[in-house]
């Protein structure tokens, strides 16, 4: 059988040379962007699965950047202002 490789290993594959910190922000943007995209074209039915879908990537980020040593103020902001819009549109659906 044969041995599946690690995310380390697909990073060197695929990012030669591998920045880290980089990857992690930039990821992190994409994310934004992409639940952003989500809460204006999706039903409204689903923002209580976006919101908690918004609520992990930020934890997990949160834990990436603790992990590398990332400070990043204005992602954290991003984040806490995209689960406030999400949070808002709950409220004005309810």
């Amino acid at each position: 059988m044969k041995e599946l490789l690690t995310v380390e290993q697909i990073k060197k594959m695929y990012f030669v040379p591998f920045d880290d910190i980089a990857w992690y922000i930039a990821h992190d943007k994409y994310k934004i962007t992409a639940i952003r995209r989500c809460l204006k074209q999706n039903e409204k039915c689903y923002l209580g699965n976006l919101l908690e879908t918004a609520k992990r990537y930020f934890s997990g980020s949160l834990k990436d950047f603790q992990e590398y040593g990332i400070t990043t103020v204005e992602i954290k902001k991003e984040w806490e202002k995209v689960i406030d819009e999400i949070q808002k549109e709950i409220m004005n659906n309810s």
